[in-house]
Order: C-alpha cells, then structure tokens, then sequence
C-alpha cells in the first residue's frame, strides 16, 4: 500500500516524475514538482510507503542546481540505487530505479519535457570529498573519499596511510553518516585537532584542517587551493617535546600557587578586616563562579563554560512551566537531544538503536554538532550490533566462515564487543570441525579411487569366487567322521600328492604338500595397508608396504600412496621396481610412460 501526502505543490511544470512498483506490481506516479521529496513508513512524509521493511524516516530526494540527488536517512534496511545499496547522497538520472523495501521507484522523463528543460543550464558535475595531505605546506598525498569507512595511520592496513613520526599505526577513523563525514580518534598517542582544537570525534565541514603530527589533512569537497593552506597549530608540533614539557611545568607551579593561597593563607584574614564576602561565594559556588569573579564578572570561553552553562538550562527545563500560558509546538533541540542519549543509553538492539538515529534524523539537530557526534557513535554502535547479529545467524545455521567475516566487524570498543568475544572459540571450533569433515569427504573420494584402482578384473573375481566355492565343497567332503580324531590326515585319491588336514575344533582345513611341508603364511599386508588408507594414514600405509612382498597389487597401493602423500620420487622408484618385476601387467605401460616423461627411462 502506498499513500501520498497532501501538501500544497508548486505550480511549475514537471519535467520528471516518480514510478512507484509496489510487490504486487500495481503502479503510481508522483510528479516530481517540488524540491524535496522525504519518504517512509511515519506519517508526514511526501512519499509514505506502509510495508514493515521502510523506515519511518527511509530516504530523501532534494533538488540542487537543477538536479534531484537521493540520499538514505540512516534507514535499517538501507537504500539501492540501481541495485547497489548507497551511502551518502547520489545523483538521479532518468532511467534510474530506486529500491526501498519491497518498491521500486522509477526515474521517468515526461513527455514533451525535454523541450521545456533545454534551456536550463546543465547542472554543475558532482565533486567528490577528499583528502589532501600537506607535510611543511606542500600538498604531498590526495586521497579521494569514497563512502566506505576509512582507517588514517601508519600501519600497511590504513586507507589513508602517513608515514611520519607522531602518527600512530591506528590514529583516526572516517565515517559517512548521512551524507556528512565524521572523524574520531582511534586511541592514539598524540591525539587529533581539527581547527586548532582537540576533538575525540568532530563532523567536517570542507575546510576543515585536520593536524596529525606535523602532517596536516585537508578536509576539501573538489581540489585544493594552494592559497587555502595554513600554518601549523603550535600544539599540533610532532618533533620537539620541550614546549609540552615547559607547559607542564607552568602548570604544576600556578597550581601550587593557588593551594598555597587557598589553603595556607585561606584562615588569615587581612588586616583591613573580616575576608571579603564574594570569596565564600567563589568556593561554594564551584569552578564556574570562582572564573567568574576573577574575570570581572564574564563567564569563560572553552569547552568549560559549555559544561557550567548547561547546568541553568537544565535546571530551568526541570522547573514547572509557570511562567506564561504559552505551549511550545513541539520539543525543542536539547529536549531530542535529551531523548536520544537516554535511548542509547538503554539501546542493545539493532531496533534501538535505529530508534535513536531516527530521533537524531530530527531537523532541530541538524546543525547540533553533539547530535552528531552522538549519531556517528550510534550508527558504529547499530552496525556492530547488526554485524553480531548476523554471525550468531550464520553459527545457528552452520556457517562458521560467515560468521568469522561478520565477528570481524564488530570493533573491540563498542558495546557489543562482550558478547562478541566468547562466539570467537565456538567459529574457530566451528571452522576446524568443517574442514576435518571437509578433509574426510575429499578422503572418501581418494578411498573410492584407490578401490576402483586396486579392484580385480570381473573375469578374476568370478574365478576367485568359483575356486573359494571348489575348496568349500572339497572340504566337506574330506571331513572326517564323528568321534574321529580331530587332527587326523586323509589323503584323498581324488588329489593325488595332496593331503589336507580338517581341524574340527577351531579351524579351517589347512593344505599341505606331498612331502608334508606347510606352506609359508598368507601375506595380508595389502589388507592392513588398505585399512590404513580407509583411516586416511597414508605414512602407515607406506610403511607397512614397504617391507611387505612387492607383489603387483602391493606396488600399485605403494605408488598411489606415494603419490597423494607426495613423495614423487619414491613413487618413480616403485614404478621403475614395478615396470622391471612385471613387464606385462596391467599398469606397466602407464607406468613406463609416467617415468619415460620423468626421464627416469629411455
């Protein structure tokens, strides 16, 4: 089902328009007339889809320069343009197709519209977002920013590698969230600026100079200018640390200075009388106060005061709302704000957190910049959850390998990464388990060959089976009478020179010759070597062979053996001993071949 809003149009003449295919394949277009087109699941949107899979807040189409671009608003199930999945904001063309959920909506041209949009301008090409690498004010690297994440620093691993001293092997990381770029530290030594200031995570504007070091990074939507470079910051230095060391210094003195002169001189009273009343005031009042008073009245500049002043907001947002009869229409910035660092609080879904994302999505904190910082950490935080999710997904149906990709990407910082943890020896196990069952179906297959390679002929199998079944009946026949001794010897007539012994008690009749001799044992070597082979050892398999009778069936086991464990040499040997001892046998000419192409025969 979908459902179009009824807000007032602009009255110009639409040059494209918008197909929408819902699952059932029913259509309906939207002329596209206006400049913004928001689409989702939540009621006010120009475009409202009403399936599960759209997002209250999914997409937006905006119109810049005479141009539509699309953009995802950090929906759950993502946006495809052309069935590739988008981050950031991309440009429409007609023809292209728009997947959100089970629709798909169509880019079209109208007819006749071409007239109408040739006089307009062509619309100004795309620049890219990048990164340019300045060392002493030259520009040395340009890196341009594609939508996937990337990882600053020294090691090989970086997309945007910098090998310079102060540059950790891991220093920063970028993330696009809805079309804007996100920096934040990645735990490094020296730390990360951006304009000058120390920041743990900071949207970009273009503009911005990022300082790693004695490197700095220039944040840039198209080229650089050379004339836009800047000097260094004084605390971005990578080289000397005696400005840092005499900063410390400075600092431990004016610190003492102070305890000497709270403390020490604190209970004297001047001699002109009783301590001023405004000094009480400054200790009891805090930090903020005591600042106050020693600048004459003007509260601080720094991040310092932000915190001070946020207590009297938050403190009259608390009071009852006595002062007028007047409502505010709806909740103000810090009131989202509020709302959604108390979500993430208590977010441990990929539900939750899309939640919070929705309510960071709101226009009031479109220019917040701690409403962004909090929606880059959620999305990290909702793609880690997602990630972790998926592999549990992958474990239950038997796929280690997916599952390993998926642990992979939950970062060892966010919130999830506990439960991340203990999954990592179930994949190991997992894997190994897969591949040992993988490694006894490839033995299989060997154990089927080796047995269509060692079988007999069929015309010597039914010889075999007829002479086992001549020597049973024999044997029934030369059995001896009841109550006879049991280890009596008759000599048949029928056999002349051959005398068989019948064991009634434990065994089966055993042939002698005519001079009484037995015959030397049976060799089962070749038995116990395939039984090796079925156990998938191969090195026992060749052990046993190779003290064994070289007989023609043992060689040919000896040599497949040889071959699956590797050992070409050894194979060529038993080849050659096989060609010499049994020149007419059946693998004699495959074997003469295989050592006539190794040179081991003329």
């Amino acid at each position: 089902m979908l459902v179009t809003s009824g807000r007032p149009m602009v009255s110009e003449s639409p040059v494209y328009q918008i197909a929408i295919v819902d699952d059932e394949g029913q259509v309906t277009t939207v002329p596209m007339i206006r400049d913004e087109f928001t689409i989702g699941r939540k009621e006010g949107n120009v475009i409202r889809l009403t399936e599960r899979n759209v997002s209250r807040n999914h997409a937006r189409i905006v119109r810049e320069n005479g141009r539509f671009f699309l953009s995802d608003q950090g929906s759950y199930n993502g946006t495809r343009l052309n069935g590739r999945r988008i981050r950031g904001k991309m440009p429409l063309s007609p023809g292209d197709e728009v997947g959100i959920g089970d629709y798909t909506l169509r880019i079209e041209a109208l007819e006749g519209a071409a007239a109408v949009a040739a006089p307009a301008a062509p619309a100004e090409p795309v620049k890219p977002s990048q990164i340019t690498v300045v060392v002493e004010g030259k520009p040395n690297t340009v890196y341009i920013l594609s939508d996937v994440p990337h990882v600053i620093g020294r090691g090989d691993e970086c997309t945007i590698r910098i090998d310079e001293p102060g540059v950790s092997r891991l220093h920063a990381r970028m993330h696009l969230v809805q079309g804007r770029w996100f920096i934040e530290d990645a735990g490094s030594a020296n730390g990360l600026l951006v304009d000058g200031q120390r920041v743990r995570s900071k949207a970009l504007e273009p503009g911005d100079v990022i300082e790693i070091g004695r490197v700095q990074l220039y944040f840039t939507v198209g080229a650089l200018r050379t004339e836009h470079i800047r000097a260094r910051s004084a605390v971005a230095g990578g080289g000397s640390r005696l400005p840092m060391v005499f900063g410390i210094a400075g600092a431990l003195i004016a610190v003492l200075g102070v305890v000497y002169l709270l403390f020490l001189r604190g209970g004297k009273e001047p001699s002109g009388g009783p301590a001023a009343p405004g000094a009480s005031a400054r200790l009891d009042a805090g930090s903020y106060v005591l600042a106050a008073g020693e600048t004459g009245g003007r509260p601080p500049s720094g991040p310092d005061t932000a915190v001070a002043a946020a207590a009297p907001e938050a403190a009259a947002d608390a009071a009852p709302a006595d002062a007028g009869p007047a409502a505010p229409a709806g909740p103000s910035a810090g009131e989202l704000l509020a709302r959604a660092r108390a979500a993430a609080a208590q977010a441990s879904t990929v539900d939750a957190w899309n939640a919070v994302l929705e309510l960071l999505a709101a226009k009031e904190l479109s220019a917040d910049a701690a409403a962004a910082e909090l929606r880059a950490s959620a999305t990290r935080e909702r793609d880690a959850r997602q990630a972790l999710d998926e592999a549990k997904q992958a474990m239950a149906g038997g796929d280690p390998a997916t599952a390993s990709k998926r642990l992979a990407a939950v970062p060892p910082d966010v919130r999830c990464a506990g439960e991340a943890a203990p999954m990592w020896n179930d994949v190991i196990v997992a894997g190994r388990d897969a591949a040992r069952a993988e490694r006894l179906e490839d033995l299989e297959t060997i154990v089927e060959a080796l047995r269509q390679i060692v079988a007999p002929p069929p015309r010597v199998a039914r010889g075999r089976d007829e002479l086992e079944g001549a020597l049973r009946r024999l044997s029934v026949q030369l059995a001896p009478p009841s109550g006879a001794d049991a280890g009596a010897v008759r000599r048949d007539a029928g056999v002349p020179g051959v005398e068989v012994r019948i064991r009634t008690d434990a065994g089966a009749a055993v042939p002698r010759d005519a001079g009484g001799a037995a015959p030397p044992p049976a060799d089962d070597s070749y038995d116990q070597a395939r039984q090796m082979v079925l156990a998938g050892n191969n090195q026992g398999c060749i052990d046993i062979l190779s003290r064994a009778p070289q007989s023609s069936r043992n060689l040919e086991l000896l040599i497949t053996c040889y071959k699956a464990a590797g050992r070409l040499p050894d194979a060529h040997n038993a080849m050659l001993s096989y060609v010499t001892r049994y020149p007419t046998a059946r693998k004699a000419d495959e074997y003469r071949g295989v050592l006539q192409a190794a040179g081991r025969l003329p």
